[in-house]
């Protein structure tokens, strides 16, 4: 690169004491020069082992700084980080993942060459076993059928999108758009990329910029999260509605056609035929689904696979729908 610009990056941690040296060794391996990088974890008040990881660290990493979170949730962190960072890119990456080598690299090289509001890439889903189910947990969260056509997911080629996990900002954009909505636990990225958008700022989405996110352990968590996540766009519906697209809505619209036609199969008679045509569709469309996701080798996975894609949708689907009566976390 001809012109090194200076990069900060910042890492929200709570009880990340399984990932948070995978992550910052990650962060230390990277090609983009050390002596450009300044690094904040900024913890939300860790019980576990995290702060004890991170202090170690910071003893061998002169650029590694641990700073206090009192309000816990992230977008608070990330707060915290705009009101320290020294350099022209903000980075903020997730204690959850580690990150390819070029990573920064990739970032940067995108700002230099032109105005973006937020730069990211591609992000895999690593399982951490080699069960059955943590096979079947990772196809899942590579499905455009299971969890929508998010760019980040599925995306191949270098486009303009709505929005990109663990992004990058220049200080320009961050002082145009401001800080994160610190009433969003959950959702606040969301959030945050619309405004972007808002203000006339692009979203880039980069394949090259390569990240591996840690799926939770088991099904239990699995499903959790993804009640949770749309639990955030129910509330979003409320307050920033523009931060809400179609595909984050699918599940709750698959939710109505099933339960209202469940509902009104009872009384209105050519529904009791056109009802289970639609299930058995939207199962063909499971399946369908399922078998590329497979090799012959594991085709007593599809059923679990199908099963596990339909408990996501509801709760997914069920998250948004109480999240949008409730209006609040």
């Amino acid at each position: 690169m001809s012109n090194i610009l200076s990069v900060s990056i910042i890492i929200p941690t709570l009880n990340e004491e399984l990932y948070i040296e995978k992550c910052l060794n990650s962060v230390f391996l990277q090609s983009y020069p050390s002596n450009q990088i300044e690094i904040f974890v900024i913890d939300g008040g860790s019980l576990d082992r995290t702060k004890e990881i991170i202090n170690r660290l910071c003893s061998s990493h002169p650029n590694l700084f641990l700073l206090e979170n009192k309000k816990k949730i992230q977008s608070a962190a990330f707060n915290i980080g705009i009101d320290v960072f020294k350099g022209d890119i903000l980075i903020r990456l997730d204690a959850h993942c580690f990150y390819d080598s070029r990573y920064i690299q990739y970032c940067v090289e995108n700002h230099m060459l032109s105005d973006y509001g937020n730069v990211g890439g591609f992000c895999f889903m690593e399982t951490g076993t080699d069960t059955n189910m943590a096979k079947v947990l990772a196809r899942v969260s590579s499905s455009k059928f299971g969890l929508g056509g998010a760019a980040y997911r599925v995306g191949k080629v270098k486009k303009f999108t709505d929005s990109v996990p663990f992004g990058s900002f220049t200080r320009k954009t961050l002082s145009i758009v401001g800080k994160m909505n610190e009433s969003l636990p959950r959702g606040e990225d969301n959030e945050y990329n619309s405004r972007i958008r808002e203000v006339g700022y692009k979203i880039l989405f980069d394949p090259r910029i390569i990240s591996y996110y840690c799926l939770p352990l088991n099904s239990k968590l699995f499903l959790k999260k993804y009640y949770t996540n749309g639990y955030s766009i129910g509330i979003l519906l409320r307050i920033a509605r523009k931060s809400v697209s179609f595909r984050h809505l699918v599940p709750l619209a698959f939710l109505f056609a099933l339960s209202v036609g469940i509902l009104l199969s009872f009384f209105i008679a050519p529904l009791k035929f056109a009802l289970p045509i639609f299930i058995g569709i939207y199962f063909m469309l499971n399946m369908l689904s399922a078998v590329t996701k497979f090799s012959k080798h594991e085709l007593k996975l599809i059923p679990i696979y199908i099963y596990i894609v339909f408990l996501v949708h509801l709760y997914y689907g069920v998250g948004t729908l109480l999240g949008f009566i409730k209006g609040k976390y």
